[in-house]
């Protein structure tokens, strides 16, 4: 059995099952403020989506990364997940648009590193805190790959 947890303090209002490519089976929760995908067998997050209104209901397509959302509006919000899946055969226009923003978007990140804040007190770059040289982003910080492998490599 696997016990995760919203945070919100919201009552759960949809859970259901997503079967996906192959053996890969997620489960899909929602609350008012989020809608989270966990895997079925650990309860490891995958994926949270924060719509831009109440959440009521969530449809999503088996076998694919396609979602809709009945919220507090007027039209449905609608998400696409490539991860969960391809995207049915009646839109699957949406495949070849993902791929072309694939293509476009400028990986800002890839000169830089993410390290959590052990590893960085652990290189002794604690007092980089607050600069330039560091990012910082989630439960961590991006540094750039340069001043990382000079600390690391001297």
């Amino acid at each position: 059995m696997v016990v995760t947890r919203h945070r919100n303090n919201l009552p759960v209002i949809n859970m259901t099952f997503h079967r996906g490519e192959g053996d890969v089976n997620r489960v899909i929760s929602a609350d008012a403020k989020i809608l989270k995908i966990w895997d079925k067998n650990n309860g490891d997050l995958f994926a949270a989506i924060e719509g831009s209104a109440d959440i009521n209901d969530v449809c999503a397509i088996d076998g694919s990364g396609l979602m809709f959302c009945a919220a507090e509006q007027k039209r449905v919000q609608t998400y696409y997940v490539p991860a969960l899946g391809p995207a049915p055969k009646w839109c699957s226009f949406i495949d070849s648009i993902t791929e072309e923003l694939e293509e476009e978007a400028p990986n800002i990140y890839a000169d830089y590193k993410f390290i959590t804040k052990e590893e960085l007190e652990k290189l002794g770059l604690s007092k980089m805190l607050g600069t330039q040289y560091l990012r910082a982003y989630m439960h961590g910080y991006f540094i750039n790959m340069k001043l990382y492998n000079k600390v690391c490599f001297c």
